[in-house]
């Protein structure tokens, strides 16, 4: 090989090298740019999230102590009785009368905070949660506390559904076709898994008032968002 094809031999490897390079840097370009279109779809994801916890926080105001509510970051409402106020009775799934009367307060404005705002094609799913306390009877304490639980949010549902007052609340507010809300909601059974623990103990231990309770949590369409046109 003489000095020139030597020449040319190697002018040719470092326009590979410049070629590979230039291709590389487009790959990375490519990269970035999707997970900055997916970050920013995540973030409208987190954004309406937010709007729908605020959205709730407006709705009741007030009223959240005195509907023993607590409104979680996701939008998830909780129902933390006061000490000395049951929601449900020990190893019982009937309803508390006090938790009666507030629902019937509580899920025709609710329904209405879902139905604003495009809420309403946005929620994906709204899950009624029920969880128990440790006390356990029978077999399997964590197939029955599963059992129990499924029943307490069971027991929720068909009381807002079936309800004369609540209906009659539901109707006030335009509100009385349920179809749209029966095809989202689902009753879930959580046993144990989510207990609620005393603050301010010096050792850890469990509420069990506060642990039998039911939640709602409404669950925002997250594919809708991932998969937005660009």
């Amino acid at each position: 090989m003489n000095e020139h094809e030597e020449e040319g031999f190697g002018l040719s490897i470092g326009d590979v090298m410049s070629a590979l390079l230039l291709i590389i840097i487009l790959l990375m370009m490519t990269v970035i740019q999707q997970l900055t279109v997916q970050m920013d779809k995540s973030s409208q994801f987190v954004t309406k999230q937010e709007m729908l916890r605020d959205a709730l926080r407006v709705e009741f105001g007030a009223d959240t102590s005195e509907l023993f509510m607590h409104i979680a970051p996701d939008g998830e409402i909780q129902f933390i009785p006061p000490e000395g106020t049951v929601l449900f009775s020990q190893r019982k799934a009937q309803l508390d009368p006090r938790f009666k009367n507030i629902l019937r307060r509580f899920f025709p404005r609710y329904l209405r905070t879902l139905d604003g705002l495009d809420f309403k094609d946005e929620v994906r799913e709204i899950r009624i949660e029920g969880h128990t306390d440790p006390s356990t009877s029978g077999d399997d304490p964590y197939l029955d506390n599963i059992a129990f639980s499924q029943n307490r949010s069971y027991r929720v549902l068909r009381f807002i559904l079936k309800d004369n007052q609540t209906k009659r609340g539901l109707d006030s507010l335009g509100l009385g076709d349920l179809s749209w809300f029966k095809e989202r909601t689902v009753p879930m059974g959580f046993g144990l898994n989510k207990l609620v623990y005393l603050e301010g103990q010096a050792e850890i231990e469990i509420d069990s008032i506060a642990s039998r309770r039911v939640t709602f949590r409404p669950l925002i369409d997250f594919e809708r968002y991932m998969y937005l046109q660009d």
